[in-house]
């Protein structure tokens, strides 16, 4: 539901923008439109179609695209980047998100007999991970 009402806010958007101008400014628009927002659009539709048998492939292309960023943050200014907390708290998600996409249940269990405890710990980090984007979103709103 979340997906569908994403895409359809996409699309409103742009008819919106596309409504304010001319054919041809249309098209550049269409064309120089934000790349996200055709990634965006293209994951819902897939997530869509083929359910959450695509949902690895499009979190390990969010994080590949994620680190990249990071790197070339980290290229701009070393000393900078690493006294940054935002920088922190994202290279922090950047592991868990990898770590939750990567490492099996059966490699996190701490408990030979308990075959949840590798999911409990999962969860775990996965609610840390939230915890962590609530953060860097709170960071990157008070600075602005």
């Amino acid at each position: 539901l979340h997906s569908v009402i994403q895409a359809i806010l996409i699309s409103r958007d742009w008819c919106r923008d596309c409504g304010e101008s001319d054919c041809m400014a249309t098209m550049q628009l269409f064309l120089s439109s934000s790349w996200l927002e055709y990634f965006i659009l293209c994951a819902i539709c897939i997530l869509l179609i083929f359910s959450s048998q695509a949902l690895k492939i499009i979190m390990t292309i969010l994080l590949v695209l994620v680190t990249i960023r990071e790197v070339l943050q980290m290229l701009v200014s070393l000393k900078r980047y690493i006294f940054d907390l935002e920088n922190m708290l994202e290279v922090g998600m950047l592991v868990i998100s990898a770590i939750l996409l990567y490492v099996p249940e059966t490699s996190l269990a701490y408990d030979e007999e308990d075959l949840n405890s590798g999911c409990n710990i999962k969860r775990h980090l996965a609610a840390f991970a939230i915890v962590l984007a609530w953060a860097t979103f709170i960071t990157l709103v008070g600075r602005h």
